[in-house]
């Protein structure tokens, strides 16, 4: 199989692919310590693609996620520390949506963005993800 018919069927999976709701928690297929490419959607709405596993050396023993699931379980949290998507959904859909009545809750401190991107997300955000040995390639792809 050539290189480029394999980026063909990976891209392919990127954007046609099964679809995983974030609100199910983590699909049981993602491996633990993997390089990978994922991209997220509001149903048919394309938002935003990632990549995970750089520098990531799948031979070594790891008891913790690392990788592709560790990326996917960050953006699962919807914690904006540390995560830059949940920052880009809080601006994006967030922010723009707040009431007056929640405007003055995170004035109190009775609001929290991270609790409102967290339902956000795994409320309306779905996951499609490529496992890859050809994340530097895919890297230049995008």
């Amino acid at each position: 199989m050539s290189a480029d018919s394999e980026l063909d069927r990976q891209v392919k999976a990127l954007i046609s692919g099964p679809l995983y709701p974030f609100s199910g928690g983590l699909h049981d297929s993602l491996p633990v310590a993997s390089h990978g490419v994922y991209t997220i959607w509001k149903t048919s709405q394309f938002l935003y693609v990632g990549i995970a596993g750089r520098g990531l050396d799948p031979s070594i023993g790891q008891d913790k996620m690392r990788g592709l699931k560790d990326r996917l379980d960050s953006h699962w949290r919807g914690r904006r520390s540390g995560d830059q998507f949940a920052v880009y959904v809080f601006d994006r859909f967030l922010v723009p949506s707040l009431t007056e009545t929640q405007r003055r809750q995170f004035e109190r401190g009775e609001l929290r963005g991270d609790t409102l991107t967290r339902e956000f997300i795994q409320t309306h955000l779905s996951y499609r993800f490529m496992v890859t040995d050809l994340t530097d390639l895919l890297y230049q792809a995008l």
